[in-house]
């Protein structure tokens, strides 16, 4: 449930820059056609990008924090598995 929270809060902060190219693209072209079709179009285009790409950003970097996560997890498991090692005195040996 933590990170489905995680993920809708990344999701539209990562990425902008496809609105903005689309719309500088778009608005000198629709004054030329005299129409607001290249606007709605190109913007769509953008927005969708944008979303497209902050989701599989936010998603790879869940799956960044899962496998370190896991690696952790695999690491605590190793030290409480391995068996404990014995102090050995090396000046009550000699």
């Amino acid at each position: 449930m933590e990170g489905q929270n995680e993920r809708r809060e990344c999701s539209m902060t990562e990425s902008w820059i496809f609105s903005i190219i689309a719309c500088a693209i778009a608005v000198p072209y629709g004054i030329r056609k005299k129409s607001l079709a290249p606007l709605v179009f190109f913007g769509s285009t953008g927005a969708m990008l944008d979303i497209i790409m902050s989701v599989s950003a936010c998603e790879r970097e869940f799956q960044e924090r899962q496998q370190e996560l896991l690696l952790q997890k695999q690491q605590q498991q190793q030290q409480q598995d391995s068996p404990p090692r014995a102090f050995v005195d090396e000046d009550a040996i000699e």
